[in-house]
């Protein structure tokens, strides 16, 4: 029975139990990221990310940086993206993905600079009147 079959299994005591077998599932091939026999390794959306950002920064920075020749230059479009990608994957900041420690540095510049105080910016309060009375200290002694 494989293949999300049921199967009965007999028991000493007289009782049966029926179960299902998965096993059919866990060896089908992954379809997902597989076409036509290609298989594509799953990517995060940081390396999406910062291997699309890349190649468009490469491609428009062309003319500063390809001047190896044609053989070379096709090297350097396609292999800094995809070194880059690969580098992404294992990118952790603070033990955050990337774009959530890029949004926590956002919000930290963002942010005002005295801080917050029930959800508003904290205002600079001065002082709107100061103790101007004089104050007499007595010395005390004991017996």
């Amino acid at each position: 029975m494989d293949g999300g079959g049921t199967r009965e299994v007999a028991r000493d005591d007289g009782l049966v139990v029926e179960c299902r077998v998965y096993t059919h599932a866990r060896r089908h091939p992954v379809v997902i990221g597989n076409i036509q026999g290609l298989r594509i390794p799953p990517v995060t959306p940081a390396q999406l990310l910062v291997g699309v950002g890349s190649l468009v920064f490469l491609t428009v920075s062309y003319r500063i940086w390809a001047h190896f020749g044609g053989a070379l230059n096709s090297v350097i479009m396609l292999g800094v993206p995809l070194g880059l990608a690969f580098a992404a994957r294992a990118l952790r900041v603070e033990g955050r993905a990337p774009w959530r420690a890029a949004f926590g540095w956002l919000m930290l510049v963002a942010s005002p600079k005295r801080g917050m105080r029930l959800g508003k910016p904290e205002r600079n309060r001065t002082l709107i009147r100061r103790y101007r009375n004089r104050v007499w200290m007595a010395e005390v002694t004991y017996r």
